[in-house]
């Protein structure tokens, strides 16, 4: 059956159509590249913030794309041009004939020599928002990255990727170059592809990352990446951060870092990021900067994560050792909060082993240990929180150490510092405060129970606003700087002395300069004071000390069986002077004219219990001070065996009573005054003899006394000797009680006795009683 005339004419028209198509396929390449090159630059337009230059494009019909020199154009944040990324040949295979409605879809992509080069400066990163179009939503732009890909292979070949960050002084490009990759991708979804892929130079960093790359929302996920770069501070150009390199190049780090990152980068916004990393520097060598000798050991392991919330970092360990001196850091986490900028530590441990040998560590830092001979380990745990970048006013921390064997020698102290114990350092509300700590010093106790530095003063001055502690003295005391050691062997402390207050040094001046107010106390302390250092225990103090003035609201002690008590204000200016009162309770005659005669005085066998209530005031403190001495009060002796002083003795002999009873009670009221003693109402009375008078007693020695003297009997015994009884009133009875015995004695048996010469020769002069005389002859 013959064709019909209209199926022969469709099968002439068909026929003449494919010859036509056959005969333009030569030329269809040329007539669609301008089309093609100006869809491809469209769809780049459309995603990025960015446009598209080539030299050529060549169309290889029907799937095949090749463009050369290519080069991505953006604008820095001043509105210059530059290239982001160019790119020598970029082979494009694609999944549908372009001539086809919508984008081109792309299947495989080949990129040859790729370059990346990306400048942070002070006003951002130079290209940063390029996947935001300020004109344009995401939501609205033409296609989606979905629809444009159909990737199924991608391959890079000798890329290089450089990041110049200008805003680190002193640090060099992160360059990746020699960069390869091969990635057969197989698509999850419409946007979502996986990847699985390898690249780098192994002389200089490799890189190894596999996961999923969401080309519509640009974020990729990743599952598992690892980075291996070698550091070496000589080289021009490294594969790390700019502000990484710069501690590495200070330390003058060479070896090996490892780092593996895990989570989610949108590379939209990377401040949304979530990822994971471990860093690890297993083993390399440094130098800290001044040292001598080389680091033996630099390692470390850290983990980081980070959110749109915070930063969080952990360090499993870092280690800085040179020789048997060390550096060892961890922390279980710190946490830098994105929105308030604040940062929290939680027991960051800092260990510091100071070796014999130091020659791995800054020679400052050197120096400064071998000034203060410092032996040891110290251990330090840190927990605090505050915000980043203000300084240390608005910052709390709280840091507990332990000394291990640590030992210090100040440049100003003979002996070192030892036997740390546990203390405590906080920093809140702008004050640094020091807790708690004890030291040995020599046999000697040092204890601050609080010291705090207001920030804003250091480093010109040292102000301890809250100054408290307690010093204890051992009876084989140490050794103190000279103006100290005179103080202390003039008083030969024992036992805890405390003290609190404030002190200040000023550091700004060429002499430190050092004000103070101190309130030391004791409670059980022992003394030895003055020149012979008489024994002072049980030492219940209360005093004020400042530059300017001493004083002493409470000293009470046992001394020489009795007790002591005095008061008074010592002025520190240049003419020193002072006035209080002393009050002696009970105290042993016979020891205290022990420790009051001096070495060439021939001994007294004395003995009796001395009361005594003095007020005394002063100016000075050398030979002439006793020129202006003056003191006013009373003096009793109870009980006392007081017929072996010269004055006494003598009087007895005169009397011929030499076989007298001896047991007495004497009292008198004084004043001194221009080096002279004025004895007034002064009275012995035993119960064979009594004695009654005044006159003057020079600090010389000399002797200028009119006594009267009279045999008594039936003294009275039973004085009263409380010992809160004013001392003048007892020595007013002991007076009254000689003068009623007097009384009893008619004027012809009294004598008449005139003292002078001085205390150990005295010269005595008595007029017998008339009666007397006369039973002489």
């Amino acid at each position: 059956m013959g064709l019909s005339r209209s199926r022969r004419r469709l099968l002439i028209t068909s026929g003449c159509l494919a010859l036509v198509i056959i005969l333009l396929i030569p030329f269809v390449p040329k007539m669609a590249t301008p089309w093609l090159r100006a869809k491809l630059q469209a769809m780049v337009s459309d995603q990025l913030n960015a446009r598209l230059s080539l030299d050529h494009l060549e169309y290889l019909f029907p799937y095949g794309v090749r463009v050369y020199n290519a080069k991505l154009v953006a604008q820095d944040p001043k509105g210059r041009e530059f290239n982001l990324l160019t790119a020598d040949l970029i082979e494009l295979k694609l999944a549908k004939l372009p001539i086809l409605p919508g984008p081109l879809v792309i299947e495989r992509l080949i990129i040859i020599s790729p370059a990346v080069h990306l400048i942070q400066t002070e006003d951002g990163l130079v290209g940063r928002g390029i996947t935001k179009k300020v004109d344009q939503p995401v939501e609205q732009r033409k296609q989606k990255l979905s629809e444009m890909f159909e990737l199924r292979k991608v391959a890079v070949t000798n890329a290089q990727l450089i990041y110049d960050d200008q805003t680190v002084k002193g640090s060099v490009p992160l360059a990746w170059r020699n960069l390869s990759l091969d990635l057969n991708t197989t698509p999850q979804s419409g946007a979502s592809y996986a990847f699985d892929l390898n690249a780098g130079d192994r002389a200089t960093a490799t890189l190894s990352a596999k996961g999923a790359f969401d080309i519509d929302q640009l974020l990729l996920h990743i599952e598992d990446c690892g980075v291996n770069v070698n550091v070496d501070p000589t080289s021009s150009e490294s594969p790390i951060p700019g502000e990484l390199q710069r501690v590495l190049r200070e330390y003058q780090v060479k070896g090996a870092i490892a780092v593996s990152v895990t989570g989610d980068l949108p590379l939209a916004d990377p401040r949304q990021s979530k990822l994971a990393a471990k860093i690890e520097l297993p083993k390399a060598v440094g130098r800290l900067p001044g040292a001598t000798d080389a680091l033996d050991e630099l390692s470390a392991q850290i983990h980081c994560s980070t959110d749109p919330s915070a930063v969080k970092v952990q360090i499993d360990r870092i280690v800085a050792r040179s020789h048997d001196t060390a550096i060892e850091l961890s922390m279980p986490s710190a946490v830098l909060n994105n929105k308030t900028n604040a940062v929290g530590l939680n027991d960051f441990k800092v260990k510091i082993s100071a070796g014999k040998n130091r020659a791995g560590l800054p020679t400052s830092i050197v120096e400064t240990i071998d000034a203060l001979h410092l032996a040891g380990d110290l251990v330090g745990v840190i927990n605090g929180s505050g915000p980043v970048g203000s300084g240390l006013q608005d910052f709390h921390a709280t840091c507990e150490i332990s000394p291990e064997n640590v030992a210090i020698q100040l440049p100003q102290l003979p002996e070192a510092l030892h036997d740390f114990a546990p203390f405590r350092v906080d920093l809140t509300n702008g004050f640094l405060t020091l807790k708690t700590i004890r030291a040995g010093y020599g046999n000697d106790v040092f204890f601050v129970r609080e010291a705090r530095v207001p920030l804003e003063m250091l480093p010109q001055k040292l102000f301890f606003d809250k100054l408290a502690g307690c010093v204890t003295f051992d009876p084989k005391r140490a050794k103190y700087p000279p103006a100290i050691e005179q103080h202390l062997a003039d008083a030969q402390p024992r036992g805890p002395f405390f003290f609190d207050g404030n002190l200040e040094i000023d550091r700004a001046a060429a002499t430190p300069s050092f004000d103070y107010h101190l309130h030391i106390t004791s409670d059980r302390a022992g003394l030895a004071p003055l020149r012979k250092h008489i024994p002072l225990y049980n030492v219940a103090s209360d005093i004020l000390v400042t530059p300017q003035v001493i004083s002493i609201d409470r000293f009470d002690a046992d001394a020489l069986a009795g007790k002591v008590s005095t008061t008074g204000r010592i002025h520190l200016q240049k003419d020193v002077s002072y006035a209080g009162t002393v009050r002696l309770r009970r105290v042993d005659l016979n020891e205290f004219v022990h420790f009051a005669t001096g070495p060439d005085v021939k001994p007294l066998t004395i003995s009796g219990e001395l009361n005594a209530d003095i007020n005394y005031s002063g100016q000075g403190t050398d030979e002439k001070a006793l020129d202006a001495l003056k003191a006013d009060g009373a003096v009793q002796v109870a009980r006392g065996d007081l017929f072996h002083i010269p004055v006494l003795e003598g009087i007895v002999q005169h009397m011929g009573m030499n076989d007298a009873a001896t047991v007495a009670d004497a009292g008198t009221t004084f004043m001194l005054q221009d080096r002279v003693i004025h004895l007034e109402n002064a009275a012995v009375g035993s119960p064979a003899v009594g004695v009654h008078g005044a006159g003057t007693i020079g600090l010389d020695d000399s002797l200028d006394l009119n006594l009267v003297a009279t045999p008594l009997s039936d003294w009275e015994k039973d004085l009263r000797r409380d010992d809160d009884n004013v001392v003048a009133n007892i020595a007013a009875n002991v007076a009254g009680k000689v003068q009623q015995k007097m009384n009893e004695v008619t004027e012809n048996y009294l004598y008449r006795v005139h003292v002078t010469g001085t205390t150990d020769q005295p010269k005595i002069d008595v007029i017998a009683a008339p009666a007397l005389q006369s039973a002489k002859k």
